[in-house]
């Protein structure tokens, strides 16, 4: 059997939220209860409202809470060249697809199929289909991931 691993990824965008301090004490409990490890992922994607006050206020809360974690904060942002990586990856395997759709565009066939009452996951296929007809055709900062049996369109963005 495989050894216990979870995690918290707060966004540092302010001072600790109840519901992430929550989160938090249940992933301890359980890595702890299990012999397994409880890692803290920095959120710190969306620069504009990442800062460093918040990502103190983060580790003084945990320290505050009396959960320890294992190794080092992890920077989300540290990791985009793995993400990048496992993004193009997938586009190779045909597990994923660039959309070329402007954020109102894909705004727009979202609501057509609430209106329709058409499950969002045609909404996919709608944008992959329709991906060279996209208004803001351009190198794409966004790769859709194939979900089986999703509900919404999932989407990892590059900057």
């Amino acid at each position: 059997m495989s050894k216990v691993v979870t995690r918290i990824a707060p966004s540092p965008t302010g001072d600790m939220h109840i519901g992430t301090a929550r989160t938090a004490l249940f992933n301890w409990l359980y890595a702890r209860g299990r012999n397994g490890k409880f890692l803290l992922r920095i959120e710190d994607t969306d620069k504009s409202r990442s800062t460093a006050a918040a990502i103190d206020a983060i580790l003084s809360g945990m320290e505050w809470l009396g959960l320890d974690f294992d190794g080092l904060p992890i920077s989300q942002s540290k990791r985009a060249p793995r993400h990048i990586e496992i993004a193009n990856r997938l586009l190779e395997e045909g597990k994923a697809y660039k959309c070329f759709l402007s954020e109102s565009e894909i705004d727009d066939l979202r609501k057509l199929a609430i209106k329709n009452k058409s499950p969002t996951n045609k909404l996919k296929l709608n944008i992959k289909t329709g991906v060279e007809g996209g208004a803001a055709h351009h190198i794409p900062n966004k790769v859709h991931i194939k979900w089986c049996k999703a509900s919404t369109v999932h989407s990892i963005e590059f900057a």
